[in-house]
């Protein structure tokens, strides 16, 4: 697909190819596609999620046309079900990715022929046929009656429930002629449960069908999580993405002392890669043992979240022996100290993280102690959050020295709001992006701009241009010219 948005486009715009109108384009890619050798051909157009949203219009058309339907439908069912496992979205649930206008579509199609893709309730249908004759069902409600509970189950299982939409009562979880009891059956099926807003009578649902072998995601938010359930954690290392998030559980926040067992269980056996535990407001006293439990055990690593825990001198432990493909770590509100940063400045020279991305640190206050993590950063930095953690003229001072001497030629990414820097200072940081950025864009947030200022390489746009829009930006929120005059001098800047 990437040729025929290189080289067809509608009327009106200066390419090589032009149509009236761009559903003819999209008819004829269909077409081609569906006359290749439609493997190799699907692969090639239709790699990543993204794509399939972007020619949304070719896959529908492409499930219309009788030849090489099967193949297009079972290309894009693996392609969603990939999407939905992997590890960019860790912030976003299943509602979010879903495009309903693509799978149902896909949906209508296989009524007719062999369903690929299903999401239960269907009319007309029991979970036991579409487990039987589907190869990936998504389920939507944990209740009801079934009539055909002995055919056998052939079909990958996602569970997404929303308690804000799931109200048709509760079936009790012993039950063997529901729904339930045909989970329970063919629990070995299960790769994916999300919840969000999950009470307790969905939590006891759920805790019946744990642990299942074949479990890869488990994605909760905002719900009630019994012990049970973070005991069960020991009996699955193959997951590869845990969200436990904003609990509400027994006494304390969260289990922490049964997490920290669950992990050590796992032996180093584990294939996870995305480990969210923020906003469960944990003490300095869990904290600790669990980063030493998950750097020890979790050597496939990639995303870790403790925003909202308490990390007070806790990194130490985890820092000494990092996993060694990790890319983002994210410490927002967690209360750390100089300590800390010592202990980051030193597993950075020490080569400990040299792949990480993204760090986030936010709401710390850090002012002051930074000035050995920025004058040497992470190698493969492409985004550092400093918003709100007090910083002061030296730390921009190192940042800018780790700039000019090509320490952050990677970054894409620079949050600097809420700290009350002087113009002096981030003129000073804004040159030293300016000459070393090369073919890069950058995004620096400053003072409370929501927005943004989108850098450009130098020979676009001078250093002035800038200049005179951080400056104004600066004075409006120090609160030395009104907002009228703020938004008069944009507008002639703009003009």
């Amino acid at each position: 697909m990437h040729e025929i948005d290189a080289k067809v486009t509608v009327r009106g715009r200066q390419k090589r190819v032009t149509f009236p109108h761009k559903l003819f384009m999209d008819y004829l890619a269909a077409w081609y596609l569906c006359k290749q050798n439609m493997q190799e051909s699907l692969k090639r157009a239709f790699p990543t999620w993204d794509d399939v949203k972007k020619h949304k219009e070719v896959v529908k058309t492409c499930c219309g046309l009788m030849k090489g339907r099967e193949e297009v439908i079972a290309h894009i069912v693996n392609v969603f079900k990939v999407a939905i496992m992997r590890v960019e979205w860790e912030n976003v649930s299943i509602f979010h990715v879903f495009e309903y206008d693509i799978m149902s579509r896909i949906q209508e199609e296989c009524k007719t022929r062999n369903p690929h893709f299903a999401v239960y309730p269907l009319y007309g249908c029991s979970l036991s046929q579409l487990l039987n004759t589907a190869k990936l069902v998504v389920i939507r409600d944990l209740t009801g009656e079934e009539h055909d509970a002995a055919l056998p189950c052939n079909a990958e299982i996602i569970i997404d429930i929303h308690s804000g939409r799931w109200d048709r009562g509760s079936a009790a979880t012993g039950e063997t002629h529901g729904v339930m009891g045909t989970l329970q059956r063919h629990r070995d099926h299960i790769i994916a449960i999300y919840l969000e807003h999950g009470r307790q009578d969905v939590m006891d649902h759920v805790t019946s069908l744990l642990p299942s072998p074949s479990l890869e995601c488990l994605y909760t938010d905002n719900c009630y999580i019994p012990k049970e359930v973070v005991n069960s954690l020991a009996q699955m290392p193959q997951l590869t993405f845990v969200k436990l998030h904003r609990l509400k559980s027994e006494g304390e926040t969260l289990h922490g002392d049964l997490l920290v067992n669950a992990i050590k269980a796992w032996n180093g056996r584990s294939k996870l890669q995305v480990l969210n535990l923020a906003n469960n407001y944990l003490p300095v006293s869990v904290c600790c043992p669990l980063l030493v439990a998950i750097a020890a055990n979790c050597p496939c690593l990639e995303v870790l979240d403790m925003s909202y825990n308490t990390l007070s001198g806790c990194l130490a432990g985890f820092l000494q022996n990092p996993p060694p493909a990790h890319r983002k770590l994210e410490m927002r509100y967690t209360d750390l100290k100089a300590e800390d940063i010592e202990s980051l400045a030193t597993a950075v020279t020490e080569g400990n993280l040299q792949c990480l991305e993204k760090l986030i640190m936010n709401g710390n206050i850090l002012g002051g102690c930074l000035a050995g993590l920025l004058q040497n950063p992470p190698p493969a930095l492409r985004e550092l959050d400093l918003w709100c953690i007090d910083l002061q003229a030296e730390d921009i001072e190192s940042l800018a020295a780790a700039v000019r001497a090509g320490k952050l030629q990677h970054l894409d990414k620079l949050d600097t709001r809420g700290n009350n820097l002087s113009v002096a200072a981030v003129t000073l940081l804004l040159h030293a992006l300016l000459n070393t950025m090369g073919d890069r864009k950058l995004k620096l947030y400053l003072g409370e701009d929501r927005e943004g200022i989108t850098i450009a390489p130098r020979e676009h746009q001078p250093p002035e241009h800038y200049l005179e829009k951080i400056t104004d930006i600066l004075s409006f929120y120090a609160g030395s010219i009104s907002l009228r005059e703020f938004l008069d001098r944009t507008t002639e800047k703009a003009n």
